[in-house]
């Protein structure tokens, strides 16, 4: 089952990425801070319908992560809302979160399709 999309205030729209060769999207990718605090990072993914073109995204498999990352990102959210229903309050602490670090990626070269990859492995569609 596909989730729907939920509106949280503002206007702005979370949910699981179920379409990840839109022109832009975003990822919140969780990672160890100082003195092992979990930190959380935004990351807008930007022009990722072309990223196949970049020989080293597809020879690392990056279709295929960008997928996974999708799935796994809808088993979070099954996950959270049969256990709690708490999805849109997590998500939405998170992306709040994240704003204070937000990153750009563009993968156009190999150094950048190697950090999309990295931080596909390890985050949340949205």
């Amino acid at each position: 089952m596909i989730p729907t999309m939920v509106r949280p205030p503002k206007g702005v729209i979370f949910g699981p990425l179920t379409n990840w060769g839109a022109e832009g999207s975003k990822a919140l990718f969780e990672y160890d801070g100082e003195g092992g605090v979990k930190k959380v990072k935004q990351i807008v993914l930007e022009e990722i319908s072309n990223w196949n073109i970049i020989a080293r995204f597809t020879d690392l498999k990056g279709p295929e992560r960008l997928t996974a990352a999708a799935q796994r990102t809808i088993a979070r959210y099954e996950q959270a809302t049969e256990e709690d229903g708490s999805w849109d309050e997590k998500i939405m602490s998170m992306e709040r979160l994240g704003r204070a670090e937000e990153e750009i990626i563009r993968v156009i070269d190999e150094m950048t399709a190697e950090r999309a990859i990295e931080i596909l492995e390890r985050s949340y569609l949205i």
